[in-house]
């Protein structure tokens, strides 16, 4: 019997909108409550609902927090295990995978360098040294895309892709 996949990015973003639609429900009833008069409702209830909304509201700002600390270990991980592949391809240390999204305005150009090194140590590996010049990182997607587009026979979703008049084999 097979188990049900994993709950993805949308299940989490729904269920906290889920979440954060309930909270704002329970502090419109609590201020219509208070509106109507304040005696039925309690100062804990006014703090309690306060408190929920603050951390149903720190979620948004803290996932993206976290996704960035996860983002920088996995791109040091990945320069570090490029460096085994290629020990002499690489102009900066791996601590500069993590340090160099810091650096004003370098941010913009140093992980791209450390991207681009690290990508040419791993393709080195897998191909002749000749070809891994020509190698970029988008030359295998395009040629899928290129195969997918020809094998459906779609002549206007080739040819931006290829420069050709009509498909190949027409």
């Amino acid at each position: 019997m097979c188990s049900p996949p994993p709950p993805g990015p949308h299940t989490v973003a729904g269920l906290v909108n889920l979440i954060s639609a309930g909270v704002g429900l329970h502090r419109w009833s609590l201020a219509r409550d208070l509106i109507d008069g304040p005696a039925p409702v309690g100062d804990d209830s006014l703090r309690q609902a306060y408190t929920l909304a603050a951390m149903v509201g720190s979620f948004p700002v803290l996932s993206p927090a976290a996704t960035g600390v996860v983002f920088l270990i996995w791109f040091h991980r990945v320069r570090t295990n490029g460096q085994v592949f290629r020990p002499d391809g690489f102009s900066q240390s791996s601590g500069r995978a993590i340090g160099a999204w810091f650096v004003p305005l370098g941010n913009v150009c140093l992980p791209y360098r450390i991207a681009k090194e690290t990508w040419r140590a791993g393709v080195r590996r897998l191909l002749r040294p000749a070809d891994s010049r020509r190698s970029r990182p988008g030359g295998r997607l395009r040629a899928q895309a290129d195969r997918a587009a020809a094998r459906q026979g779609h002549g206007a979703a080739h040819r931006p892709l290829t420069g050709l008049s009509r498909p190949p084999g027409r």
